[in-house]
């Protein structure tokens, strides 16, 4: 099982992992002109994936979560 962040939340995700003793991984998200974001995680995850994300501001940050979980 990993622990997947985003850059937002780094400090807090690297700390959960490490209490948890899980792998962090970090989501990568481009965010174009025009408002799009494109989130890429690595090509090899584990079955089990756990998700990290402050949800403060949540509009922009739901669609991120919403599509990394995809």
């Amino acid at each position: 099982m990993q622990l997947v962040g985003f850059k937002d939340y780094q400090n807090q995700g690297k700390r959960l992992a490490q209490e948890l003793g899980l792998e962090y991984i970090e989501v990568a998200i481009h965010h174009f002109p025009d408002g799009e974001s494109k989130v890429t995680l690595p090509n090899t995850l584990d079955a089990e994936i756990i998700f990290c994300r402050s949800l403060d501001h949540p509009n922009d940050k739901l669609i991120e979560l919403f599509l990394a979980c995809e």
